[in-house]
């Protein structure tokens, strides 16, 4: 179950344990210089309260998700087979 952990009017943060993992899901609104800014420093600070990385799995087909990732801070972990057999990427949180 993903859990709101930081709220904005520009995007919510959540949280779901699960598998022994802290995966981290995100909605944007909006998206400028000035919101991603706040968005690492939120992502940090989440982090900050967490003994293990922040994860996030994004599906082989879902490029612009993967982007995102990666353009906040996200570095790609490893490469997997999803339960329906798909080719998808887990990114952890490098800050």
């Amino acid at each position: 179950m993903k859990t709101p952990v930081c709220i904005k009017p520009e995007y919510v943060l959540y949280l779901e344990w699960f598998g022994g993992h802290s995966w981290f899901h995100t909605d944007v609104f909006k998206w400028n210089k000035t919101t991603k800014k706040q968005f690492v420093k939120d992502v940090t600070q989440v982090q900050s309260l967490l003994p293990l990385p922040l994860l996030a799995f994004v599906e082989e087909e879902k490029t612009q998700v993967a982007k995102f990732a990666e353009k906040v801070g996200f570095v790609l972990k490893e490469t997997i087979m999803s339960k329906e057999g798909q080719r998808a990427f887990i990114y952890a949180w490098s800050k």
